[in-house]
């Protein structure tokens, strides 16, 4: 028999949903079950956190991955390397 876990291991929440994530009801509640999916297994990454707010929420939602503005801005990959680097080599 297949399970969900055979079909799918991650959910990805769109930035369009995240956009007001903490002033609409009603996104804030569809973020919350998808991210209830992981009672399933299934891992939720969210895009486009561009804010405290937001990320706070979608922590206190236990969001399981994250990525925006709010971390970093968009990196070529010779910058996002030169990060890398930096940060092993403290």
């Amino acid at each position: 028999m297949r399970t969900l876990r055979s079909f799918l291991d991650t959910l990805k929440i769109d930035p369009s949903l995240v956009a007001d994530i903490c002033s609409s009801p009603l996104d804030r509640e569809f973020a919350r079950k998808v991210i209830g999916l992981e009672v399933l297994e299934v891992k939720v990454f969210t895009e486009g956190v561009e804010t405290l707010a937001q990320r706070d929420l979608l922590q206190e939602l236990s969001c399981d991955y994250a990525q925006g503005y709010y971390f970093y801005k968009a990196l070529t990959v010779k910058a996002a390397e030169k990060i890398i680097i930096k940060q092993r080599n403290e």
